[in-house]
């Protein structure tokens, strides 16, 4: 198995972890508004709640695919800002539809809000919250 983060040579790296973070989340991005698209085509454009749905799902499923297969615990399972990035481009071009802008600027932006917010999440090192087991809640 090739691991292009974890290896040596030409791919290891900030390069490379870079390269496919900012690939990533241009992914991440076009299958949260293509998704949402999807949920509006096939007639269930007034249940905003499925359509933005349906782009988070669509949006984190390769990922969660790709993670599986290269034996990971998936991203979304972590705790980095991945499928709240999703959520939020799906509701911006859902939003944007709605109140009759171009589809391709929607597109263009939710994909944008999608790809910035994933990005400085990685950069920052932004993260959710996470859950306390009752051991660590005993010891504060």
């Amino acid at each position: 198995m090739v691991r292009l983060t974890h290896g040596r040579g030409f791919w290891s790296g900030s390069a490379a972890d870079t390269l496919l973070t900012l690939s990533d989340a241009f992914g991440l991005g076009t299958f949260a508004v293509i998704g949402t698209q999807a949920g509006i085509t096939d007639g269930f454009g007034d249940n905003a709640v499925l359509c933005i749905f349906l782009g988070m799902v669509t949006g984190v499923g390769g990922g969660v695919l790709r993670d599986m297969m290269c034996t990971d615990i998936p991203f979304v399972l972590r705790k980095h800002i991945y499928a709240v990035a999703a959520l939020l481009g799906s509701g911006i071009y859902y939003v944007l539809l709605q109140l009759g802008i171009s589809r391709a600027t929607a597109c263009l932006l939710g994909m944008s809000a999608t790809v910035v917010v994933r990005v400085l999440a990685w950069h920052y090192r932004w993260n959710l919250p996470k859950a306390q087991s009752p051991e660590e809640i005993k010891s504060i």
